[in-house]
């Protein structure tokens, strides 16, 4: 009974906000990669045309949307589809999966050291801020995150002597890790270790870890046949993900210290309590099993010494660590029970050991589960609120007329057909647009409503173009009137300011009152722009001119 309280409590929390509004908002800029590619996918054309992330994620959506029209007609598929349905499935599916990596870690926690490891790594998962917040999001972070946890479960069992099956399971699995998200691949290394470190050792050693390899691939391939199918393309995608992306920084990317920034987003996983309780699980757990150690252990040092070495960064890259790095904290968990409650010391020590240890476990783990899922409530609040996009598109349809010109600073959060097609155009505004005056000079000149996002200004003070973009801001301020301004709460937005909170807040949650950003809308009128805007190639000579 109270795993199923515990089960639906972590469904809850990752399904409450889910919808972001009516029509759901893509906040997040990567969910058009998946719903949107499920959406015109067909069966005389299966493939994506785009590997910068693989297709699993994609091609199950796409199941899903021929099973509706099984069902329920092309019709009503369209207008489904129309409605947002696509995303919403792919966000009811993630939330789903990361409630069952809770579930998956526990087990491997519960065979590796018994009930209380179990129950405590449940917890820790569970209730894991970070990953209940990516789990909101219709992208591939979080169902690779739970398949990893199922390589992992797989691996740990074939470790324990549990048959060389769960290590061929593994590696298939692990193949459709690295079909999700490209870097779910270092997980094939855990059956190939869980082989090499168990005591049972097969015959042939050597070529039982090249067929785990190859097991893998195989995985990768049947979730991503065009891999082979259209290998040019797939080349391209995956050498513009690993090198341009990856050799990069994203706009508005923290400048410090990479490993600062990765123990950062570590802490928002796991929560500082638990943190601290899993560096001491490291010694526990070397202590009791060294080759138990080694393997769980080993998917972190792998994927970090690969992470590392790319100087993008978002916080979701730590995600895929949380069943090590929760394994760890259920050991650390258990070995305090067991010290606190006078019990003898052993990785098969079970919950049922008296009422003490029960107790103290269930309340050490409310200490540290308590912040991280009291972060996890707040957000599930914000998120059922209007976001502040929301407001500022009710603003725009009720006050811009018929053909009006809108301009949105970098990329609104938007859904396909969101700014009513018939209501307004809508143009990106792009600081380098506004250089040189020209034929080519954008439509603002005849008049319209800039929309500006505090998110770009906050993220535009790390960049080289920063003293240009402050005075952009300070022209635009200066002579055109601010019409409407909508912002996450009476204090601004949330600090400090950090780039993965244009898709839902991450920090200071208590700040704010709702999701977003500070927008603010300036009317430009007709011929106003040039002339007062004496952008670099604007000067008054030459606007005057004009």
């Amino acid at each position: 009974m109270l795993l199923v309280v515990l089960g639906l409590s972590f469904c809850a929390l990752r399904l409450i906000g889910l919808d972001h509004g009516s029509p759901p908002i893509m906040y997040h800029a990567d969910e058009r990669h998946y719903a949107g590619v499920a959406s015109r996918l067909s069966w005389s054309d299966l493939n994506p045309h785009r590997f910068e992330n693989p297709p699993l994620l994609t091609y199950v959506l796409f199941a899903a949307r021929e099973a509706h029209t099984l069902v329920q007609g092309d019709e009503d598929t369209r207008r489904w589809i129309n409605q947002g349905g696509l995303y919403r499935l792919a966000r009811i599916l993630s939330a789903l999966l990361g409630a069952l990596t809770a579930f998956v870690v526990a087990a491997t926690a519960r065979r590796l050291a018994g009930d209380r490891a179990g129950f405590a790594a449940l917890l820790v998962v569970g209730f894991s801020f970070l990953h209940g917040r990516d789990s909101h999001f219709g992208v591939n972070d979080v169902p690779m995150t739970a398949l990893v946890a199922a390589v992992t479960w797989c691996s740990v069992r074939a470790a324990a002597g549990d048959g060389l099956r769960w290590a061929w399971l593994g590696a298939f699995a692990a193949g459709l890790a690295a079909a999700t998200k490209y870097n779910g691949a270092v997980a094939v290394a855990l059956p190939v270790a869980a082989v090499l470190l168990s005591r049972r050792r097969p015959r042939r050693l050597a070529l039982v870890s090249l067929g785990l390899v190859a097991l893998s691939l195989v995985g990768f391939l049947a979730a991503n046949p065009f891999a082979l199918l259209a290998w040019d393309e797939f080349s391209a995608g995956f050498t513009s993900q690993y090198v341009r992306w990856g050799d990069s920084l994203a706009w508005g990317q923290s400048r410090e210290p990479l490993a600062l920034l990765y123990g950062r987003a570590g802490l928002a996983l796991l929560g500082g309590v638990h943190a601290v309780v899993a560096a001491l699980g490291i010694l526990v757990l070397a202590s009791r099993c060294r080759r138990s150690a080694a393997l769980v252990l080993l998917f972190p040092v792998l994927y970090l010494a690969g992470m590392l070495t790319k100087p993008l960064f978002f916080w979701r890259f730590v995600l895929p660590l949380l069943p090590a790095l929760a394994l760890l904290s259920a050991l650390g968990w258990d070995w305090i029970v067991e010290r606190l409650s006078g019990l003898r010391p052993g990785l098969q020590s079970g919950l049922q050991s008296g009422l003490r240890p029960r107790l103290l476990t269930a309340g050490l783990l409310l200490v540290g589960c308590a912040w991280p899922a009291a972060q996890l409530v707040r957000l599930d609040q914000l998120l059922s609120r209007t976001h502040t996009w929301m407001l500022a598109r009710d603003w725009v349809l009720e006050h811009v007329p018929r053909g009006g010109r809108v301009f949105c600073e970098g990329i609104p959060p938007t859904f396909p057909e969101w700014w009513t097609q018939h209501v307004m155009s809508v143009h990106m505004l792009e600081i380098h647009e506004f250089q040189e005056p020209g034929d080519s000079w954008p439509a603002i000149e005849r008049g319209g409503w800039v929309i500006t996002s505090s998110w770009i200004t906050r993220g535009g003070e790390l960049e080289d173009d920063a003293a240009e973009r402050a005075q952009f801001h300070a022209d635009l301020n200066e002579h055109f009137k601010v019409v409407a301004e909508f912002s996450p709460g009476p204090q601004g937005d949330a600090l400090p300011h950090v780039l993965d909170s244009l898709y839902a807040p991450l920090v200071d949650l208590w700040s704010v009152d709702r999701p977003g950003h500070t927008l603010r809308i300036h009317r430009v009128l007709p011929r106003r722009w040039v002339k007062d805007m004496l952008l670099p190639g604007a000067t008054r000579t030459n606007a005057d001119e004009r």
